[in-house]
């Protein structure tokens, strides 16, 4: 095969998309959990590439998901909407940000690390959800429920340790800081930075970030 730009780092990651095209196409789809960690560039590359990925985006419609993910989309807390890759890589670059200020605010705001350990959270699995065709419908008070049941239920089966059940706790916390004036704990903020990590960590490997 030919390469299919003059960039020779990004050539490669062409050919892997031209193959993803071909097997969209052709219907060879992978579910969510068996989907491979090599289709997401992570730099500069994906500004020469977001025109090309706006035509050759799939139709996912016959998709085949995960039984707990096809539950979400019949009862409407997640939707199908276009890939959008470039989008998914700008949300992992924030959620490793928002990581890293929840660290810095362990010590004298554990409240703001609360908030933070959650907004990296939440990034990551829209991420993951962009990068499959997914978005978690806005609606009042179900959009981050919504996204951590989306992370338990696509990213459990990469957390054999079960780590990924505290995620509605997590977004439950931040939900008592922000906005019920719970009065946050350092020991509480340290675990939710520990999920944090670990969910970034996770999506990274599952879009090759």
């Amino acid at each position: 095969m030919a390469r299919l730009c003059g960039n020779p780092v990004l050539s490669g990651f062409c050919k892997r998309l031209v193959m993803t095209k071909c097997n969209y196409t052709c219907g060879a789809i992978r579910p969510v959990r068996e989907r491979s960690a090599t289709n997401v560039p992570t730099s500069r590359g994906l500004k020469y590439l977001a025109d090309w990925m706006a035509e050759a985006a799939p139709d996912d419609s016959d998709r085949e998901w995960s039984a707990e993910i096809e539950a979400m989309l019949r009862d409407g807390e997640i939707q199908r909407i276009p890939p959008d890759l470039q989008a998914a890589a700008n949300d992992i670059a924030q959620a490793q940000l928002r990581v890293r200020s929840a660290r810095r605010c362990l010590r004298d705001d554990p409240g703001g690390a609360i908030n933070a350990a959650w907004e990296a959270i939440r990034l990551a699995l829209t991420a993951h959800m962009l990068a499959n065709g997914l978005g978690a419908k806005t609606r009042r008070g179900g959009f981050h429920t919504a996204t951590a049941a989306y992370g338990i239920a696509a990213l459990g089966p990469l957390d054999p340790e079960g780590d990924l059940g505290r995620l509605d706790e997590a977004r439950e916390q931040r939900s008592a800081v922000s906005y019920r004036h719970a009065t946050p704990d350092r020991d509480t903020a340290q675990a939710n930075l520990v999920l944090a990590k670990r969910v970034v960590e996770l999506v990274r490997g599952e879009l090759g970030a």
